[in-house]
């Protein structure tokens, strides 16, 4: 006799039809609130806007469609990239005065500005080392001399400087001029720079005690800024979506030569081995953080950058992901990620590299011991000076091949052909770069409260 509520399921199921329902009424919720979960994961939504307009694109350059059809069709993505722009500027003064205000109140603020640059100074340093090896390895054994008739000395499109001026301009940024018009053409190390003196010398209390009516004016305009950000990071799928589109619209496979793709394969050898294989070693030994974790939370930013195609337009979501999701402290994550935005250009640098390799293989120009270290130092400091906008490395490659005494041949159009892939490509390991230094500071400047307390707790520094 079979008690109630106790009837037998199926044969075989070992179960009873009342704890198979209650299994299966459990199941379904389960797996619908893990699927809702994912969906509304910001990571998850810009993926699926990348890959929607990467679609979207090569099959609109299969078609050939008219100009005016693809500006249409990008005029949203460059909206909200202007929006996004936009804000930068003031959250980058507010993020670096508050920022200043709070390490002036910590114990090892020194040691952590000295990290800060040290390691930024490392990442740049393997980072060209990664470029000049993997493109003396796969560019030439692929790359073939041009004949000299096809040859011709062209005055690329861009703005020629100097090899002095290119480093002495990095310096030069330091001192501020006039901080509006250095803002309005990009040179935010000179922006920065002053936030940084204000923050260190503002009085953070009144004669009577109350907190300054500047720093209160300063919180109250980040408040501002972080609710616009949070509105614009919602609105990133559609924009990042039509950037990709607009993009991707130009690709031809029929116009990329042999020459191309070995380029292509190099720097994309030379990303991956820095983005996958380097910064996991130092997430894991630097900051002894799970990398496969932390490089899940910096998904956001990264496919950010890959449709915006520049690392001040990621920074905002950057320094979001950073506080919220990594758990770095606020001032140190500000304070890093602000500077990694304009002096750490890892992925610039390799980039740079590569790309000088190609045009001199394909001009027969010979590359020994002793110009691979020439080049590896001059891409190492150009890539500091890089401004955070869209193809600004452009003006560096020019600048680059006079100082390996390369000619500016019609190959430099070449690299210009695609250069609006890799500037994407490259722009997501400067992004994801500066986060991976974020995270070995942020445990450096906690290791350090640490000892003074002499106790370690590694446990809160992990992943």
């Amino acid at each position: 006799q079979v008690k109630s509520g106790s009837s037998p399921a199926a044969p075989g199921s070992g179960m009873t039809e009342a704890q198979v329902e209650v299994a299966a009424a459990k199941e379904v919720p389960t797996l619908a609130a893990k699927t809702c979960r994912w969906l509304q994961n910001p990571g998850t939504q810009v993926f699926f806007g990348v890959v929607v307009g990467l679609a979207a694109g090569i099959t609109l350059a299969e078609v050939h469609p008219h100009e005016n059809v693809i500006k249409v069709l990008s005029f949203p993505g460059k909206l909200w990239l202007k929006a996004l722009t936009c804000v930068v500027l003031p959250m980058i003064i507010c993020g670096m005065i508050q920022s200043m205000v709070m390490m002036r109140e910590l114990p090892g603020a020194r040691s952590v500005a000295f990290w800060v640059i040290g390691l930024y100074g490392f990442t740049t340093v393997v980072a060209a080392v990664e470029g000049t090896a993997v493109s003396k390895f796969l560019l030439t054994s692929s790359i073939q001399p041009l004949s000299p008739a096809d040859l011709k000395v062209i005055t690329p499109d861009v703005a020629k400087i100097s090899t002095l001026d290119t480093i002495l301009n990095i310096f030069d940024q330091l001192v501020p001029k006039n901080v509006v018009g250095d803002a309005a053409q990009n040179r935010l190390i000179s922006v920065i720079m002053m936030s940084i003196l204000v923050g260190l010398l503002i009085p953070t209390t009144r004669a009577d005690g109350r907190r300054s009516s500047t720093l209160e004016l300063v919180d109250e305009i980040n408040e501002v800024v972080t609710k616009v950000i949070k509105f614009l990071i919602f609105l990133s799928p559609a924009g990042v979506c039509s950037l990709v589109l607009a993009g991707s619209a130009r690709f031809n496979l029929n116009d990329m030569g042999t020459a191309i793709v070995a380029l292509l394969g190099a720097v994309l050898a030379s990303l991956g081995m820095h983005i996958f294989l380097f910064c996991p070693t130092l997430l894991a030994i630097g900051a002894r953080r799970n990398p496969v974790k932390y490089f899940k939370n910096c998904l956001p930013p990264m496919l950010t950058a890959l449709g915006a195609s520049s690392s001040a337009a990621s920074l905002p979501l950057n320094i979001e992901v950073a506080i919220e999701k990594n758990g770095l402290s606020p001032h140190v994550a500000k304070f890093t990620l602000n500077l990694g935005a304009t002096i750490n250009m890892d992925g610039t640098g390799m980039y740079l590299i590569c790309s000088t390799m190609c045009i001199a293989l394909l001009q027969g120009i010979p590359m020994g011991p002793g110009d691979l270290a020439v080049l590896c130092l001059m891409a190492t400091l150009c890539s500091m000076g890089t401004a955070p906008v869209p193809s600004a490395s452009l003006v560096l490659l020019a600048t680059l091949l006079s100082t390996m005494n390369i000619p500016v041949t019609e190959t430099f159009g070449l690299i210009t052909a695609i250069d609006w892939l890799l500037d994407r490509l490259r722009t997501c390991v400067n992004v994801y770069g500066d986060a991976c230094v974020a995270a070995v500071v942020d445990r450096r400047a906690g290791g350090t409260a640490l000892e003074n307390n002499e106790k370690e707790d590694f446990t809160c520094l992990s992943a």
